[in-house]
């Protein structure tokens, strides 16, 4: 029986999880991985504009969960403000074990990327497309919020966590599973230094 679209295109994001999982991350190619989701480069392209594009997906996906999880914070939807909304939000970015994520990004972005800025480039697409996937479920849950404000405060928090990971990456050279407690540590000061600027107002 023929595989719908939608099938294949699981198919190529779960090709590409077994293939990091495995540590074959010399196999993250186009013919690597068609081979293991069963389809054809063609199918691949078809789906995906390039390979940078279905490994953005499929890390915004394992990142997912975190914007699952901060949608389901004890937060009164009927009467949760703007700042309600930023702090909650922004104490949950805290609170993950983004270190890890990143570290994990890293990994798997620099296993066909080896110029900085292009890796930089696609950490920022990582974050961009797990923001707006996030500002839709927000606006679902806080529908007296505007838009607006949902989009502005989304968009600086992620704005942020992507600029501390092209500062903290370069410095550590993460390895997931073996980040050192400086690294960490690192992390969590530049990350609530970024938040507590955007609280109070770049310009003061």
């Amino acid at each position: 029986m023929p595989r719908t679209a939608s099938s294949s295109r699981d198919a190529i994001l779960a090709a590409i999880d077994a293939t990091i999982e495995g540590g074959e991350l010399s196999e993250l190619t186009a013919t690597g991985l068609a081979r293991k989701a069963g389809v054809s480069r063609r199918t691949i392209f078809n789906h995906f504009a390039s390979l940078d594009e279905a490994v953005v997906e499929h890390c915004a996906q394992v990142f997912s969960a975190l914007g699952n999880a901060i949608l389901e914070r004890d937060t009164n939807p009927e009467t949760a403000t703007g700042a309600d909304l930023f702090h909650n939000t922004a104490n949950a970015l805290v609170e993950a074990d983004l270190p890890e994520q990143i570290a994990y990004f890293d990994q798997v972005i620099n296993s066909f990327s080896s110029r900085q800025e292009k890796t930089n480039q696609l950490f920022g697409q990582v974050f961009g497309q797990l923001s707006y996937a996030f500002q839709t479920g927000l606006q679902q849950k806080y529908p007296n919020i505007s838009v607006l404000d949902i989009r502005l405060t989304v968009g600086s928090l992620f704005l942020a966590v992507s600029l501390c990971a092209r500062e903290w990456v370069p410095k550590y050279s993460p390895v997931p599973g073996h980040l050192s407690r400086k690294a960490r540590e690192d992390w969590q000061e530049n990350l609530q230094h970024a938040f507590a600027r955007l609280e109070s107002g770049l310009g003061r």
